[in-house]
């Protein structure tokens, strides 16, 4: 009986732990610079969303770490990151991850406002069909969506994809793959990746 606890005890304190990093980190990296409220879709992307399709092939990910000829000093390699994370395992496993999940908002910072899935759905069809001046009428902010991040095994190095909409750029928004790095116990920015444009 005592064993079977335990092994509940650890289970549910993994959890618990897995969980309080991500908000953590969601709450750190996206820090309002004022008290303005920023908007956030209230469900965590799945990998299985289509604009994720191969994005974690090594060639297709090598392409789009450096799409231009910048020289190498003045981009930040992508071999420490495909050593934290090895990719076919990624893609196994993200393969089951076919549903959005909801956020807790208990969890979050106070600055951020949910709004729910169907409202972030009529809000890209209707960029994708009617044009971005048509979103301006609805929303006057822009907002983000998010996939849950992904931690490596030492929880030093992580990642997030993002999904964002700003009704005042030219184009409407884009995703982008945002990596992490852990330093004196701070996440810092590594290198953002541009995996689409809207």
């Amino acid at each position: 009986m005592k064993s079977k606890f335990l092994i509940c005890f650890v289970l549910i304190s993994a959890i618990n732990s897995g969980y309080s990093q991500t908000y953590d980190l969601i709450n750190e990296i996206f820090q309002p610079k004022s008290q303005d409220t920023t908007y956030l879709a209230n469900m965590f992307m799945s990998y299985q969303n289509p604009s994720l399709n191969k994005i974690f092939e090594e060639a297709t990910l090598r392409y789009l770490w450096n799409p231009l000829p910048i020289k190498d000093n003045e981009m930040p390699s992508i071999e420490p990151f495909l050593e934290q994370f090895n990719l076919p395992i990624l893609i196994k496993e993200y393969k089951k991850d076919n549903k959005d999940i909801p956020i807790n908002p208990e969890l979050l910072h106070i600055s951020f406002k949910l709004i729910t899935k169907t409202k972030v759905d009529s809000i890209r069809a209707m960029v994708k069909n009617e044009g971005i001046n048509d979103y301006r009428k609805y929303l006057k902010k822009g907002f983000i969506s998010l996939t849950k991040p992904i931690f490596n095994s030492s929880n030093e190095w992580a990642f997030i994809i993002t999904e964002s909409y700003n009704p005042y750029l030219h184009i409407a928004g884009g995703g982008m793959l945002r990596v992490y790095r852990k330093i004196n116990n701070k996440w810092e920015l590594y290198h953002t990746v541009t995996l689409w444009f809207v």
